[in-house]
């Protein structure tokens, strides 16, 4: 089988389960094979952020390695991550608000019984734009906590199959 066609195989495979190490691991190792070392240590490290728990080594070398490699590429081969944001009961109460009204907005059902759970602001995120996703708030907004509320909290974790509409439209 020629390299191309094998490669696009393999990321079919992966676009097919992804919540599966295999198709991503199979193909890091063709590539390492092949001599793409950036490549085939990017996925491996993909790999170990979508298990807990997440090691901050991890995300800081998937996002140097991600710089060097086409974006496009990247999206088809990582994981799928959510940012979500947990905080004071007036911020969440006024996020789970909007997110209901975003639902009944595209005909879906809203369940009250999210109220009290973090909201997804983005999912459909590769970790490394997580990462970037959550480094536009800055730390400021996240720790002002007026009237003792406990502070704002944005945190990634694997996405699910469930996510619903999220607060900020997906990047393309």
């Amino acid at each position: 089988m020629p390299a191309s066609s094998d490669e696009g195989a393999l990321i079919e495979a992966i676009a097919a389960a992804p919540f599966d190490d295999a198709p991503r691991l199979v193909y890091a190792d063709r590539l390492q094979e092949r001599g793409d070392d950036a490549r085939s240590q990017y996925l491996r490290t993909v790999v170990r952020l979508m298990h807990a728990p997440e090691d901050r080594t991890d995300v800081d070398l998937c996002s140097s390695l991600a710089e060097g490699l086409d974006a496009g590429w990247r999206q088809r081969v990582g994981g799928r991550f959510e940012v979500l944001l947990e905080g004071s009961k007036p911020v969440m109460l006024f996020a789970h608000a909007l997110r209901a009204v975003l639902k009944i907005v595209q005909h879906e059902a809203v369940n009250l019984l999210q109220f009290g759970q973090p909201v997804c602001l983005q999912s459909e995120l590769t970790r490394e734009a997580a990462e970037e996703f959550m480094s536009s708030f800055g730390t400021r907004v996240l720790s002002e906590n007026p009237d003792g509320e406990p502070p704002l909290k944005l945190s990634v974790r694997l996405m699910r199959a469930e996510s619903g509409p999220t607060l900020f439209a997906p990047r393309k």
